[in-house]
């Protein structure tokens, strides 16, 4: 037997007898952290590429190389963000921490003898910038938790490319210079220093600028602005994706903080989505999945599965996309209902042409059981 045929092996094995370790030392869910994998090292814990370098050409690479890893069955994959060896500029420090917030496995590492790259070392704007990248990742925290669910029960990768969810589009069959996070987010990542524009593929569809909500009318390519605070994001037309929007320390103390859900509709005025719920820790955990509607004008939350798990969360914003024009949303008026019970909502409508639509504190539960009906 040669080294090479079990070399990746007694990896997997090391990072199986780890999780096993820790497991029964804990009693909660380890978290593990291996470079050396094998097939089944996915149950595991997660991965990261390497000994990568702080070039743009390694950032560049690394969407396709963790794009190969989820669909191989590896979903909880990542790229150390600013590259190991070498030291990042401010620009692609940045950008990195924009793209790297929607990889699955999200840190920032480096070589001891390279110089410090924590984010406040940079100055302004590049600490604030690169905040707002990694508030972004806190802000999708439970989207991303309800992907790795799925990932973990179905088998489906957290980051998938194009061809993926677009199968029939054969304009997508090699692209990998953009990627689907889940199936609801589509990411252009900016990968060439100084670019301020980028070229963007939206498959057939709707889709809306994640800051603006502006629409793009998909199958199509446009050239997009990407100046160094934005990176093109875009939410697909037909989903409905849960978000927590107050900025913390951390995620064990947003535990208990309420949801935004962000609806935006397709063509047919028609979303979907939904949510995964547990406690976070134990092994096994309780757990809630509730499902998210639109259609007709009312908006439903059902639970779809429950094994007792409790919470109280509640959402405390409604952001409704592509409903109507102006004119329409301000002659609108929306009611909740659960059970007998019905309560007028306040109704703002936002956006930078006027046709967004924002329910304020409906108080509903995170967990379902209600309606909300718009008039």
């Amino acid at each position: 037997v040669e080294h090479r045929d079990v070399h990746n092996l007694y990896g997997m094995q090391v990072a199986k007898g780890t999780w096993h370790g820790q497991a029964k030392r804990l009693s909660k869910r380890p978290f593990v952290l291996t470079r050396s994998f094998f097939a089944g090292s996915q149950r595991f814990g997660a991965m990261w590429t390497g000994d990568n370098k702080a070039e743009w050409g390694h950032l560049r690479d690394s969407v396709p190389m963790l794009l190969s890893m989820g669909i191989c069955g590896f979903p909880f994959a990542g790229a150390d963000v600013g590259g190991f060896f070498g030291d990042p500029n401010r620009e692609l420090l940045l950008r990195w921490y924009q793209v790297g917030a929607f990889y699955p496995f999200f840190r920032g590492h480096g070589h001891i003898d390279t110089k410090r790259r924590e984010p406040w070392l940079f100055g302004e704007p590049w600490t604030s910038l690169i905040r707002e990248a990694i508030r972004t990742r806190y802000r999708l925290l439970p989207y991303v938790y309800s992907l790795f669910h799925e990932a973990s029960t179905e088998g489906v990768p957290v980051m998938r490319p194009l061809y993926f969810e677009f199968p029939s589009d054969k304009t997508v069959a090699a692209k990998d210079d953009e990627f689907m996070f889940g199936d609801s987010v589509l990411v252009k990542p900016v990968v060439e220093e100084g670019a301020t524009t980028a070229s963007v593929y939206f498959p057939e569809g709707q889709w809306y600028d994640w800051q603006t909500f502006h629409k793009f009318e998909g199958p199509r390519t446009a050239t997009v602005k990407a100046p160094l605070e934005k990176i093109p994001i875009y939410f697909r037309g037909g989903r409905i994706i849960p978000t927590k929007e107050r900025a913390r320390r951390n995620s064990l103390v947003m535990k208990k903080d309420p949801y935004t859900l962000y609806v935006i509709l397709d063509a047919g005025k028609t979303a979907s989505g939904s949510i995964y719920l547990d406690d976070g820790e134990s092994m096994n955990s309780k757990l809630k999945r509730v499902e998210f509607s639109f259609a007709k004008m009312v908006l439903s939350a059902q639970t779809i599965q429950d094994t007792g798990f409790e919470t109280a969360n509640v959402i405390e914003r409604i952001v409704v996309v592509g409903l109507g024009s102006m004119e329409q949303l301000s002659a609108m008026s929306a009611v909740s209902v659960t059970g007998n019970q019905e309560t007028d909502l306040g109704l703002v409508v936002s956006g930078a042409n006027r046709d967004v639509l924002i329910v304020r504190k409906p108080e509903v539960p995170i967990a379902g059981g209600w309606k909300i009906k718009f008039n």
